[in-house]
Parts: structure tokens; C-alpha cells; sequence
């Protein structure tokens, strides 16, 4: 059991550090007041707010890997973005990312999250959920939009 003063050292310390001598960490969100410990603190443990850091966390991630410092220098998710017509990437592509597996692989509670953005725009639910930005970030300096069309049928015919 760690203690930490703030929730915003809470969720980065965690979604940061996995391993701690080669061995891998699981992670388990708890409220210290529920838990039966061996040997009782000497004081009190206040609960941090960590919920509203998480969530923050969650949607800067999401809001970076869509938006214009990260897309237009990502190939795996330019290529996710032009496969559709609509730029929708499934929420669950992002699962895999290795920083979501500290932050969450909860599509329902992601697909929360992200509906409070002003930079994306979601459908769907859970699983089925999709995420876009609201602007297409996905051009690379020089390209045209005929090398984008190109590039996006080209990947329509790989997935037929």
C-alpha cells in the first residue's frame, strides 16, 4: 500500500511504473478506509480524488495521440485514421497501447471520458466505441489530398 499526497502523483506514478525489480505490478485502485491491513497506519489516511486525475489523464492521452503534435508523425495511427472514410478509430485499437494498460481497458469507462473532449468526437459504446478529432490532423507536411485519397483506398482494398 503506497501513500500518496495528490492525485495527480497517484495516477502518474502508477500508469508509469509497472515493474519494480523485473517483477510486473498489478495494478488495483482501492480506497484505504475498505481495506483490512495487517498493521494499522499510525494516522489517518485522507482519500485522494484520484478518479478526476485518471480521467484527465486519460483524455490528454487521447486528445495528444489524435491531435496535430503526434498524427501527422504517427504511421500506425494515420494508417488507423484513413482506413475509414469517416477518420473513426475503435476506441479498442488503443487498448493495445502500452500506456493504457496502467490508465485503463475499460472501452465503457474510456468512451465516458472522452464525450467530455471539445477536441474529439466519439460514437458508439464500449467495445464498439470510435474516436476521431474534431480536425483532421492526419496530413503530413506536403502531402495532398489526393495522395491522402489514394493512400485511403489503398487501405480499403487490404481490409476487403
Amino acid at each position: 500500500l503506497v501513500r500518496f499526497g495528490d492525485a495527480a502523483s497517484v495516477v502518474k506514478t502508477l500508469t508509469a511504473y509497472r515493474r519494480i525489480w523485473g517483477s510486473k505490478v498489478a495494478l488495483h485502485w482501492v480506497d484505504p478506509k475498505k481495506c483490512e491491513l495487517v498493521e494499522p497506519p499510525d494516522e489517518e489516511f485522507d482519500a485522494v480524488p484520484w478518479q478526476d486525475a485518471l480521467d484527465a489523464s486519460i483524455l490528454e492521452c487521447f486528445e495528444f495521440w489524435l491531435g496535430p503534435d503526434n498524427l501527422p508523425n504517427d504511421p500506425f495511427l494515420r494508417r488507423q485514421v484513413r482506413s475509414r472514410p469517416d477518420r473513426y478509430v475503435p476506441v479498442r485499437v488503443f487498448l493495445r497501447f502500452n500506456r493504457m494498460h496502467g490508465l485503463s481497458q475499460d472501452c465503457g469507462e474510456i468512451m465516458r471520458i472522452l464525450r467530455a473532449s471539445q477536441v474529439l468526437s466519439v460514437e458508439g459504446e464500449g467495445e464498439e466505441g470510435l474516436v476521431r478529432g474534431v480536425e483532421d490532423h492526419s496530413f503530413r507536411p506536403g502531402e495532398t489530398a489526393d495522395m491522402v485519397a489514394r493512400q485511403q483506398e489503398g487501405l480499403a482494398k487490404l481490409a476487403a
